[in-house]
């Protein structure tokens, strides 16, 4: 039986009835500012509770002190050596609103871990303090010592004292949670569950979530006018903006180097802890980044497909916040693996989400073995799904009796035991001379011509080199056709099969192949340059903006024929 609702005017009738029902319906719950969090008791009291709202307030009054009166910075130890207590949460949630590094001591802590203290300590009992004390000229950079309403040898502070420093010298958070001040804009697919988990991650922190106008052509203008806190993105928008912004200054030395000093010099402060986007940097070079985003973005997090490495380099410094990487798929409820909060390093999707595990599994008929630290990736946990609905064949081709879920993706291990992914192992395909080629691989790194708005690589078992599809980006064509006395048209440019504006792409093409360990086999021998660019509307991108590569094949089949048979008229030309 299938059920459709319209959403037309009678819907705002419903709700209204609706609410009139909730209102009639008594909450068998207290009112939200009244939910309790932390019970503790005094002597031989009753139970005090602190609400969430209170066990918030006192853990930033906390964090504030920590770092505005003694001078903690991001990254540095804070040690706790009590027994479970609520000061002991308090502190550990301190330590997560700004960044702080938490220690826990045990009561049978001795000499040697005395030794190795460098961090401010917050202990509850006077015998602790004194333990403490015994190793403090052994641990000369022990700097702080707390005891609530306890003196001491060393610098002191009582807990209510920082507590009441912190609430009159408030300091914002280095990752604060989200707050109903923040915002989200939606317009990935909600069919797809990493959509679905950010909009009920909103609810869960009472944010609002605003929805774009419907054409992604309009995003910016979207971003600009709703403003966003949270922006959730897939590689291929954040290219566009990486694309725009080389294209901006690639016409001035000048522009190009401040830009490339920018990004470093933005990089070195992140490896060093430091997020912000209030530096000279930013306000020289980025802020026109800012703008086009609204202005208020503060944590960004991008999935669906691999991003290439100088992108997210230059998202982390253009965005100066947060910026994590996931990798998943719906069958596994969004996530899979994603990067860690300040993550540095580049090139992969993070480690294991904390309900799932993940293995590589062999790929025989690839040459892979997981024991080589590369294979098929599965997943298994709380978050994997039961499998397809009435669909018992295409379930047992992905999930296997004990729950592993073949994702179908190739992923290899890093050093620092991170997941990097190659590409889709139903998009690998096979050369005549036996080489295997990843396409997204190449054309993640081919995308990075500031000439190509989109590419396509595809081959043959028959043939044995790669050929590419190409859209070139108009904004960057158009104004190099004119430097170059050429038709400012981009259909007619496009059409001209040995013109030379393929030519310079195509040069272009090898060169970034070359540059970044392309084999020459994976590098294109030919390419097409079409004028059409890849869409939803038609058919050619998936609605999170993946190639649909089954249809682009079947699209440019006679394409490639024509350009194979060139290639072989050449070649026996040439022989």
């Amino acid at each position: 039986m299938l059920a459709i609702l319209g959403l037309d005017r009678d819907y705002r009738v419903l709700l209204r009835r609706g609410q009139n029902f909730a209102r009639r319906v008594p909450s068998r719950h207290p009112p939200v500012e009244q939910w309790t969090l932390l019970g503790y008791s005094v002597g031989e009291g009753p139970y005090e509770w602190l609400t969430y709202q209170q066990v918030y307030d006192q853990a930033r009054e906390l964090g504030s002190a920590l770092t505005g009166r003694l001078g903690l910075s991001r990254g540095e130890f804070v040690g706790v050596y009590s027994q479970n207590r609520a000061e002991w949460v308090l502190t550990e949630v301190a330590c997560n609103q700004f960044s702080l590094v938490l220690v826990p001591l045990y009561d049978t802590l001795g000499t040697e871990a005395c030794n190795q203290l460098e961090c401010f300590v917050v202990v509850d009992s006077e015998t602790k303090a004194r333990n403490l004390l015994q190793c403090k000229a052994e641990a000369p950079s022990f700097r702080h010592l707390v005891k609530e309403a306890q003196e001491a040898g060393v610098e002191l502070h009582a807990w209510s004292e920082l507590v009441s420093w912190g609430r009159e010298n408030l300091a914002e958070q280095v990752l604060p949670p989200m707050t109903p001040e923040d915002t989200y804009l939606s317009y990935l697919p909600l069919a797809h569950m990493f959509e679905r988990c950010a909009i009920t991650m909103c609810f869960l922190n009472g944010m609002r979530v605003g929805f774009f106008r419907g054409d992604v052509r309009q995003l910016m203008e979207d971003m600009q006018a709703l403003r966003p806190t949270l922006f959730c993105t897939v590689p291929r928008l954040l290219n566009r903006m990486y694309d725009r912004v080389l294209a901006g200054v690639s016409g001035s030395v000048i522009k190009s180097k401040l830009l490339q000093m920018a990004v470093d010099r933005k990089t070195r402060m992140l490896e060093r802890g430091i997020i912000r986007r209030d530096t000279m940097w930013d306000k020289l070079v980025f802020s026109k980044v800012h703008q086009l985003t609204g202005g208020r973005v503060r944590v960004v997090i991008t999935g669906s497909a691999p991003i290439g490495a100088k992108v997210m380099q230059f998202i982390r410094a253009a965005f100066g916040c947060p910026v994590f990487e996931g990798y998943g798929q719906t069958e596994a409820t969004a996530a899979v693996t994603v990067t860690l909060p300040g993550e540095t390093s580049l090139g992969h999707v993070g480690t294991p989400v904390p309900c799932n595990h993940v293995k590589l599994v062999d790929v025989p008929e690839m040459g892979l073995k997981a024991s080589d630290g590369r294979g098929e990736v599965c997943v298994r946990g709380a978050n994997v799904s039961s499998g397809y609905f009435r669909m018992d064949d295409k379930t047992a081709e992905v999930l296997e009796p004990d729950n592993w879920l073949h994702t179908g993706d190739i992923g290899e291990w890093t050093e620092n035991g991170c997941l990097k992914i190659v590409d889709r192992r139903k998009h690998l395909f096979k050369l005549a001379q036996g080489e295997y080629v990843a396409p997204e691989k190449i054309e993640q790194l081919l995308s990075r011509s500031q000439y190509v708005a989109q590419i396509f690589v595809d081959g043959d078992s028959l043939e044995i080199y790669v050929l590419g599809i190409v859209v070139p980006d108009p904004d960057v064509v158009l104004p190099w056709a004119k430097s170059h006395g050429l038709p400012q048209d981009l259909e007619a440019l496009c059409k001209d099969p040995n013109g030379p504006l393929k030519r310079a792409i195509l040069e272009d093409l090898n060169r970034i192949g070359r540059e970044n360990g392309l084999k020459g086999f994976e590098l294109c021998k030919d390419i097409m340059l079409c004028a059409e660019q890849f869409s939803v509307e038609n058919g050619l991108l998936t609605p999170t903006f993946k190639s649909r590569r089954p249809d682009l094949r079947v699209r440019f089949r006679d394409d490639f024929k024509r350009m194979y048979d060139g290639l072989r008229a050449s070649s026996s030309a040439a022989a």
